[in-house]
């Protein structure tokens, strides 16, 4: 990700397990964000009070991933980070965890780059391709 919090550390604080850290990086105020959001989420990370937070919401920011969330933790029970997660869209959830997976490959891939530059090297593959781009064959170097 590319926000002030990285998605891909919200990512792995929920492969991790540790769906508190992951609620607070999700929560975590923002430069970006409209200023009554910032406002509130600035408020919940100092008291941690996630019900009075929802509620001071605007209603369209109700339904905003923080306002979902803080609906989520002011519902579940204080040591049910799990259920507080659900609140969110699956698809949000999934994608924290693609994001980890993709940091993880642009780490390995700049590393090899670096290392190897763009040669081809043993326990490759090569796609080749003809003149319209399309597949040939696929070789294992």
């Amino acid at each position: 990700g590319t926000s002030e919090i990285s998605t891909h550390k919200i990512g792995l604080a929920i492969l991790k397990k540790d769906f508190g850290l992951a609620i607070d990086l999700i929560l975590a105020p923002r430069e970006h964000q409209y200023k009554s959001l910032r406002s509130v989420l600035e408020k919940y990370t100092e008291d941690k009070d996630a019900d009075a937070a929802y509620k001071s919401l605007d209603s369209r920011l109700q339904y905003s991933l923080e306002g979902k969330l803080l609906r989520g933790v002011s519902q579940a029970h204080a040591n049910d980070k799990t259920s507080a997660l659900r609140a969110i869209p699956g698809g949000t959830r999934q994608m924290y965890g693609h994001a980890y997976q993709s940091y993880i490959w642009n780490s390995v891939v700049s590393r090899r780059i670096k290392k190897y530059g763009a040669q081809v090297l043993e326990g490759d593959l090569v796609e080749n391709k003809d003149d319209l781009g399309h597949r040939l064959t696929v070789k294992y170097v």
